[in-house]
């Protein structure tokens, strides 16, 4: 017998799921910190190591390992400066490539492992997690600049700087962020989830990365061709608009 409670219960659950390991995973292995990275790597594999097979290794794109093999014919068929500090140098390089490898598979095993609506679980969680970051990067520089637009302020590290600050749960150059939000953007608009789409927008305006927005802007006038539902092109109008707004109105944000 069905139990139309129940059933309900169950429902809301599965609409509810998450992979927490791939939560955790993403939002330690995206921070630009150097002792994290290995960290979460090892965590993410040791996690993984039970249902990780041959294929999830070869399904790795070729670019994770054709790139660091090059490096490794450059640095002994054409490099000339075989110092201590380079060699150093270049086996961090080819670590950091090998991390990425890794990281691929870790993602793509929990990817395969998981239905589709629990990886866009995930993903929304990564997202609000670096938007309640980003967030507070601007409150905290709204604090330390004592005004409510530190985007005006005449203080050095502040004004056209402030941009600079809104790192994100990346604690890198604020692009990166900016890139983030830009594919979330166009991520929630083609899962029609319009409100997260305008606050991904707001991220990548706040971040105020002149490069992101010259590919960014080109990219939602092509969604406004392409996507055929009228809802989702009055969003895009919408984005559109708020961008323009901010570098019309408020150049010192551009």
């Amino acid at each position: 017998m069905n139990y139309p409670v129940a059933n309900s219960v169950q429902e809301n659950k599965n609409n509810l799921s998450i992979d927490w390991l791939l939560l955790v995973f993403l939002c330690l292995f995206t921070m630009d910190k150097v002792i994290i990275k290995p960290i979460a790597l090892c965590i993410g594999l040791i996690w993984v190591i039970r249902r990780l097979k041959t294929e999830d290794i070869k399904s790795a794109p070729l670019f994770y390992i054709l790139v660091p093999a090059i490096e490794v014919l450059k640095f002994f068929l054409l490099n000339t400066d075989f110092s201590t500090a380079h060699f150093y140098s270049f086996i961090t390089g080819e670590c950091y490539w090998l991390m990425c490898l890794l990281a691929f598979v870790v993602i793509y095993n929990r990817v395969k492992n998981h239905d589709t609506l629990t990886i866009h679980n995930t993903i929304t969680a990564f997202f609000f997690i670096n938007f309640i970051w980003s967030v507070t990067n601007l409150v905290i520089a709204m604090i330390l600049s004592g005004t409510w637009n530190p985007y005006s302020s005449d203080m050095a590290d502040y004004g056209n700087s402030t941009g600079d600050r809104i790192t994100g749960l990346f604690m890198a150059p604020c692009y990166i962020n900016a890139f983030f939000n830009s594919f979330a953007t166009i991520y929630f608009l083609h899962k029609r989830k319009y409100v997260n789409s305008f606050l991904a927008i707001i991220i990548v305006c706040i971040t105020t990365s002149n490069f992101v927005n010259l590919i960014f802007i080109p990219v939602l006038l092509v969604q406004l061709l392409v996507l055929k539902d009228k809802k989702a092109r009055y969003v895009i109008l919408g984005l559109l608009s708020l961008l323009s707004d901010i570098m019309l109105v408020c150049p010192c944000l551009i």
